[in-house]
């Protein structure tokens, strides 16, 4: 079943987790203050440590804890709906719309562009996600490794180091090529229609060409300021941090 139908009880969900994030962030700026990384609120990067590396392994790690025995293996998780689906699961969705959110509130001067279309596309691409009739564990999964990976770009900055950043580019390079593969692995799944999987595969490449791009760019200012001798400045780019 599609969760549109779940209006009232989504929403007081997503209400929670942006609560959450946004209390956490807090709590990050009072230990903060206002040291900045990468030209970023310390709090911006240690908040994405927690949503990443703790909040989604905690649902998906419960999600599978709680499957029915009746789920058909690893690819039956990966095709059903979301009728069988475990709570946790969709949680995953509303902790990722809570996370963006919150940046929408917590910068009062607003988020810069790349950021700004990656998190609308993300939203988008949630709630597409929420609403296809099949492959809620695959979509799910996706959203979750990719949020990881985003983290893992915090830990790049929040301790700056050769293996922290070659540790980003390996994760978020890795990421993304899962991401496209399970985009064409849900185009297989003969009961979605065309329509969705299409419109799926859109988001996943829009978010994928962002953070890929961001890679690049961060690699290229590494190997810009070892070629000159010294760095050029602190790294990153648009579309990583969510």
């Amino acid at each position: 079943a599609a969760y549109a139908t779940r209006g009232p009880l989504a929403a007081a969900s997503v209400a929670g987790w942006f609560a959450l994030h946004v209390t956490i962030a807090k709590m990050y700026e009072s230990a903060c203050g206002s040291r900045t990384i990468a030209d970023y609120p310390g709090w911006s990067w240690l908040a994405s440590l927690w949503h990443g590396l703790l909040a989604m392994p905690i649902l998906v790690s419960a999600t599978v804890l709680l499957l029915p025995t009746t789920t058909a293996g690893v690819d039956g998780f990966l095709r059903e709906g979301w009728e069988r689906m475990p709570w946790p699961l969709e949680h995953v969705h509303y902790a990722i719309f809570g996370y963006m959110l919150k940046d929408f509130t917590l910068y009062p001067a607003g988020i810069e562009l790349g950021y700004l279309v990656h998190h609308l596309i993300t939203i988008a691409g949630c709630t597409l996600c929420l609403h296809l009739p099949a492959g809620a564990g695959l979509t799910t999964l996706n959203g979750a490794q990719a949020e990881v990976s985003s983290s893992l770009f915090s830990v790049r900055h929040v301790w700056p180091s050769p293996p922290t950043r070659l540790l980003y580019y390996l994760s978020m390079s890795a990421s993304n090529a899962l991401g496209a593969l399970l985009a064409l692995r849900l185009a297989d799944i003969d009961t979605l229609p065309r329509s969705l999987t299409t419109a799926y595969a859109v988001a996943a490449a829009s978010l994928i060409l962002l953070r890929q791009g961001a890679l690049l760019l961060d690699l290229a200012d590494w190997v810009g300021g070892k070629a000159g001798g010294k760095g050029r400045g602190k790294g990153g780019a648009e579309g990583g941090e969510g």
